[in-house]
């Protein structure tokens, strides 16, 4: 009976895992007559991380800004949450933001408050979930222990390193309890220690919040430590999307490169 019920357990577990949060078909993207997105397919699963590599101009910054609405595709099938955005009303728009953290490569962190009304900030204009002055003040620090800064809460952007302006950033999002996680170069500018560390949190982050995460990123080490897949974009279309440790050891000359540096 208890061998029954763990397989039971484990095939809920499979089940929940292989929900497809991110659906995309073909999708398309053209700045006047110069098209960065050609053809792009993909699905992103509940929980799972997904590191999106490529050249420069590739269109992974396009890609995910497509996912929350900054910008909207030219053609193709896109569904966020069970929100199908090429046929999205504002309103619906606006509640599946909410559900979408988008961590920007230099934190964007706003400059004039502290750590604490930084936190603050969104938290009180969520329309979808009000809290009391009490709850927002343990959700702050309940945030700021998970990413080990509980002491900058009264300090300025300014007064935090590059390490610790993502941790704070990333803390800004997570406050907001997001079910997917938009990473764009999380790691860029920062040491190999302070890379490894931010690698570290965003895989604690997502057991503890169950997150789905897209991971737009250069950086080889934090796609060996955080991806479960990976897709490798190329003159418009995908290159190649697969498992992780398939793709970083694939033979082909153009996908061997990215790893190895050839």
């Amino acid at each position: 009976m208890d061998e029954m019920i763990e397989q039971s357990a484990q095939g809920t577990e499979e089940k929940r895992n292989d929900e497809k949060v991110v659906k995309a078909r073909h999708l398309k993207k053209s700045f006047g007559e110069k098209a960065v997105i050609k053809d792009v397919s993909f699905d992103l699963s509940q929980k799972e991380n997904l590191a999106i590599m490529g050249k420069s101009g590739t269109g992974k910054s396009v890609l995910i800004k497509c996912l929350v609405g900054l910008l909207a595709p030219d053609g193709g099938e896109l569904e966020v949450l069970g929100y199908d955005l090429m046929n999205i009303a504002k309103e619906e728009m606006e509640k599946l933001r909410w559900d979408v953290g988008y961590l920007f490569q230099g934190g964007a962190l706003y400059d004039s408050m502290t750590v604490e009304r930084n936190l603050k900030f969104s938290l009180r204009r969520n329309p979808e979930k009000k809290h009391s002055e009490a709850e927002i003040n343990d959700l702050v620090d309940e945030v700021l222990e998970n990413v080990g800064l509980i002491n900058t809460k009264r300090k300025m952007p300014a007064e935090l390193s590059g390490g610790m302006k993502k941790r704070i950033a990333l803390a800004r999002t997570l406050i907001m309890k997001p079910k997917i996680m938009l990473y764009d170069e999380p790691t860029t500018g920062l040491d190999i220690i302070t890379s490894n560390e931010i690698s570290e949190l965003m895989l604690e982050m997502r057991e503890k919040y169950e997150i789905s995460s897209i991971i737009i990123t250069h950086d080889i080490a934090c796609v060996e430590k955080t991806a479960d897949r990976i897709m490798i974009l190329d003159d418009g279309g995908v290159l190649i999307d697969g498992d992780a440790g398939e793709v970083s050891t694939n033979d082909d000359k153009k996908i061997r490169a990215y790893f190895k540096g050839e």
